[in-house]
């Protein structure tokens, strides 16, 4: 077993070094007393990714990350470094959204987690498709379709965002037919749907009505 003497971490210039270590679970020997300090490859490897995710959610999208590891003075013992090339940290410069017809600004305010002037976040733009798609299935519009866009500036410091929304038809709740329950009364099963005739179709809705209708436990003899 090789034990870490120490870690290095440079090119950190904008983020402090304690934060960095934290995220990491390679710690040299003795540091806490109760660390063991062996190097383990896949923990070095997860540290690099907890840090070079770190930097990518908060703006430096073209971060990079490397560790290298020596040996150290002593035998046994391996000194490890962590390399960081930070990159330019870019900004949301501008935020649109076409198609949608039956949401009001406010209300697409508050789904969307991307907001103009604050660190871009690819992972943020993944995440209000998925936040608004649900929005319209769950509303009513089952075929919606959300899909996004960005272009970063050529100094790499700012992204426009685009959302492009198809909506689609509007569907609603038909009357529930319940078919298939030989030995159990409708109404128990009745009393289980999440959903009135006539409200707007929601997906939600119906797994939520299949989760109650299995928390019963009439089914499981």
């Amino acid at each position: 077993k090789f034990a870490v003497e120490s870690v290095a971490i440079d090119g950190d210039a904008s983020v402090p070094e304690k934060t960095l270590r934290d995220l990491m679970v390679t710690r040299p020997k003795g540091l806490p007393v109760i660390a063991k300090g062996h190097l383990i490859d896949a923990d070095l490897e997860a540290d690099v990714s907890a840090i070079l995710g770190y930097y990518q959610r908060r703006g430096w999208i073209d971060a990079r990350v490397k560790s290298s590891v020596e040996d150290a003075s002593e035998p046994g013992r391996l000194r490890v470094a962590i390399s960081i090339t930070e990159g330019p940290r870019a900004f949301v410069r501008q935020r649109r959204v076409e198609g949608v017809e039956h949401l009001t600004p406010e209300e697409l305010d508050a789904i969307f987690t991307v907001k103009v002037g604050e660190p871009f976040n690819p992972a943020a733009v993944r995440h209000d498709v998925g936040a608004l798609t649900a929005r319209y299935r769950n509303s009513g519009w089952p075929s919606a379709t959300v899909q996004d866009r960005y272009t970063i500036s050529e100094d790499r410091t700012a992204v426009d965002v685009d959302y492009g929304v198809e909506e689609g038809e509007r569907a609603f709740f038909g009357r529930t037919i319940i078919r298939g329950n030989a030995f159990t009364r409708v109404e128990r099963i009745r009393r289980q749907v999440a959903w009135n005739e006539g409200e707007p179709f929601s997906e939600e809705k119906v797994a939520d009505t299949q989760q109650n209708l299995a928390r019963t436990g009439v089914f499981r003899s």
